[in-house]
């Protein structure tokens, strides 16, 4: 808007290939500098967008900042994905787990919170649904476990939650099995045209990383399986 209305006559960077996110948004500045008489410079030289020469110039060093910074996104997540083949890449520390020299998961060495944790986990075999799993925690008067730290190991007790129990049922962990990735991002656009992000919850074809009995484990795998067997039922049923 200040360039529009010609309030700023120099747009400056350290590197003037550096601070447009996008091939987009380079060509959008270019575009509206050179319109508006606007120079834009770095501490090597001055650009004129007006002119089809440096226009040029700027507009290369623009695709190849972002190709560069593709790169290094690519690399960077190809050694989160080597990690996570190893089961060593924890973004969260699930209730009642700890991290172990920042790679290993194992159960909360504190008894009150593996027992918490155990007596709510086997409870759900009783209860129809999540919600009546949550009424039965409330009845009991029952506080869950927060991680307070990095690692996990300083804890906070908090009321429970629908969602808290949602994700405790929902994640398989708990059955001692170690999976990536958790979530998937999405991009969606709304009717009104607005792009959000979202994010959701992986289906198991879209884990790239699968390993069981990786830790230490509450439930066994065919108690999860027929915990999310329950909780699908439940939903086609408010569907």
């Amino acid at each position: 808007r200040m360039i529009q209305y010609q309030h700023m006559p120099l747009v400056f960077s350290v590197d003037v290939a550096r601070f447009p996110p996008n091939p987009l948004d380079m060509s959008m500045l270019i575009h509206w500098c050179a319109v508006h008489g606007t120079l834009i410079a770095d501490q090597q030289q001055v650009y004129d967008p007006a002119c089809p020469e440096d226009s040029l110039v700027l507009g290369i060093q623009g695709v190849l900042a972002v190709s560069e910074l593709h790169a290094i996104r690519r690399r960077l997540q190809a050694g989160l994905d080597e990690k996570a083949s190893r089961g060593e890449l924890h973004h969260a520390v699930p209730r009642g787990y700890v991290v172990v020299e920042s790679m290993y998961l194992r159960k909360h060495p504190d008894l009150r919170v593996q027992q918490v944790i155990q007596r709510v986990l086997d409870q759900f075999a009783c209860c129809p649904s999540v919600s009546a799993l949550l009424r039965w925690t409330w009845e009991q008067n029952i506080e869950l476990p927060r991680a307070a730290s990095s690692d996990g190991a300083r804890v906070d007790w908090v009321s429970p939650n629908y969602r808290a129990l949602m994700d405790m049922l929902r994640n398989p962990k708990y059955a001692g099995v170690y999976v990536h990735p958790r979530y998937q991002r999405e991009t969606r656009t709304t009717s009104c045209g607005k792009v959000q992000k979202h994010r959701r919850l992986s289906d198991p074809d879209e884990w790239t990383s699968v390993l069981h009995d990786h830790h230490p484990a509450y439930i066994t795998f065919a108690q999860y399986q027929a915990n999310q067997q329950k909780i699908g039922m439940n939903a086609q049923r408010h569907t």
